[in-house]
């Protein structure tokens, strides 16, 4: 009985070790894969190919592990937003109700299109003959 116990905890530290080793395992091809996508970014924005999105992938991986990379990725979507609000300016102030419009449509081309426009042209013809002698 004795030995059935002891090979009892055996197994447990066993799976309980080769847990905390897969998720090692784990954690390293995390933080590999997040860093290869890093180094790839930088390298793509000099690169033909999306490289602020994949900096922005890798970061992301990497902040499920490292506190700096949550740090910088935040920071760059703050900055991400900024840039959005300077670019689109929203006004924060409702748009005032417009009564409904009772009018006839008109038509700003209409009454432009009855006027003729002037054009005018400069076209100059050489005869033949002095064009031949130029060459």
């Amino acid at each position: 009985m004795a030995a059935e116990r002891h090979y009892g905890t055996r197994s447990a530290g066993r799976i309980s070790e080769m847990i905390k080793s897969l998720q090692q395992a784990k954690r390293f091809l995390t933080i590999l894969f997040g860093f290869t996508l890093l180094i790839l970014g930088v390298a793509m924005l000099v690169l033909p190919g999306p490289g602020i999105l994949t900096i922005l992938g890798g970061l992301g991986i990497l902040a499920a592990e490292y506190v700096w990379a949550r740090r910088l990725l935040d920071r760059l979507k703050h900055q991400g937003d900024r840039l959005r609000n300077s670019i689109f300016q929203r006004d924060k102030t409702p748009a005032p109700a417009e009564a409904p419009n009772t009018t006839t449509p008109v038509d700003p081309f209409a009454a432009t299109a009855s006027k003729p426009v002037p054009v005018e042209t400069s076209l100059t013809v050489e005869p033949l003959d002095e064009v031949s002698t130029k060459l």
